[in-house]
């Protein structure tokens, strides 16, 4: 095979590793635009990895919905990898125990998702499962997989449960549950505030008053110092104005200055357009390097 043979299905390969399922014509531009292929290769390469079972077409309703594929086009074809098809059968029976098994059974599902995120993209529907799981159970090790699971599709893969309403209540109810995290999984609290953050939703404001009334706001400052609740807290700016002159007010000076760090930050951090930076996204930390004018938080 020639190396750019190679190089072909090695392009495609990581596409649809990292977007799932797409659109013939999404998938076509991408290769035309990113790596310069005309058109006619490009619809030659395709039919020919088609012919040799690397890629599957998926072109009916029935195939639509098994992928979690809100289409209502009946012309449109996605394409597919035939590993990944492969592998939806597999997390299928892996969301059999999901649903209808113990914590043992969640436990294990939930490592092997896990094990399969960078080559495997769960839909809409299969998030809407995991909220629902999360929302029940008490057992934290599956609260915090779960959030993990949450954070990597919504914010870096960009894929969201269709179920808003029902993952924003179950968030606050954890944060309200998990209001100082969890001393044996430090990014709990966190994937939970920047969860709400990228949905821009008001209980990021009221957690960090919480925190700055109670004095442990040195002691979280991190969990706000992130892209992703930007424009929420600079939405609240009256509101933490006032509270800023009341705890200098009151002589605590540290509170005062960590939340004037995380306002300076909210604000240098925020674009008419909004902001994404991948490489936070990725590790869910925090990154010092800007990156403006990239659509990638929701408005």
């Amino acid at each position: 095979m020639t190396k750019n043979k190679v190089d072909f299905k090695v392009n495609i390969e990581n596409y649809l590793h990292k977007k799932g399922p797409v659109r013939r014509e999404t998938l076509i531009n991408y290769l035309i635009d990113a790596n310069g292929y005309s058109r006619s290769s490009v619809e030659r390469k395709l039919t020919n990895l088609k012919k040799q079972g690397f890629i599957v077409v998926l072109n009916t309703k029935e195939e639509f919905d098994k992928f979690g594929i809100k289409e209502e086009d009946k012309r449109s074809a996605y394409i597919t990898t035939k590993d990944s098809f492969e592998r939806k059968r597999h997390i299928d029976t892996v969301f059999e125990y999901l649903k209808n098994g113990d914590d043992i059974d969640i436990e294990s599902a939930l490592a092997e998702i896990k094990r399969y995120e960078k080559l495997y993209v769960m839909d809409s529907k299969q998030l809407d499962n995991l909220v629902t799981i999360l929302g029940d159970t008490a057992n934290v090790k599956i609260v915090d997989s779960i959030l993990s699971i949450l954070y990597k599709h919504i914010i870096n893969k960009e894929i969201v449960p269709s179920d808003e309403d029902k993952l924003l209540q179950v968030l606050k109810n954890l944060l309200y549950k998990f209001p100082e995290g969890h001393p044996n999984y430090s990014m709990l609290r966190r994937h939970i505030l920047r969860l709400l953050g990228y949905y821009e939703d008001r209980a990021v404001i009221e957690q960090l008053v919480k925190d700055t009334e109670n004095g442990q706001l040195s002691q979280f400052k991190n969990d706000y110092l992130t892209n992703f609740t930007a424009k929420v807290i600079e939405e609240g700016r009256i509101e933490l104005f006032k509270l800023e002159i009341r705890v200098r007010k009151a002589g605590d000076k540290n509170t005062a200055e960590s939340l004037n760090e995380i306002r300076n930050y909210a604000i240098e951090n925020l674009t008419e357009s909004g902001i994404k930076n991948p490489l936070e996204a990725s590790n869910g930390g925090n990154v010092d390097v800007q990156f403006r004018g990239i659509r990638g938080i929701k408005k």
